[in-house]
């Protein structure tokens, strides 16, 4: 059986900082997929309380996990395929 996760109460307390900086310091905020303003919008309305926009920020979080890491796996990878490259 599963369970509902506390989204709302998380993005309320200290998760919220995690997911704004990971979204910060990711690069998808300067990617341009989405309104920085709009993001920290959502980010402010929760903490307040005025609306309860848990799962799109956890969302938000995820993907900006994500975008990081792959951001960091291309540059990783970018010496190699040089390499290879200056082989063939």
């Amino acid at each position: 059986m599963g369970f509902q996760m506390p989204l709302a109460d998380w993005f309320i307390g200290g998760f919220s900082d995690f997911a704004y900086e990971a979204w910060m310091s990711s690069g998808a905020a300067d990617a341009g997929f989405l309104d920085a303003r709009q993001v920290a919008g959502l980010f402010d309305e929760h903490r307040r309380g005025r609306a309860n926009h848990g799962r799109p920020l956890y969302a938000l979080a995820m993907f900006a996990c994500w975008w990081k890491q792959r951001q960091q796996d291309r540059r990783a990878a970018a010496p190699v395929v040089e390499r290879q490259a200056a082989h063939a």
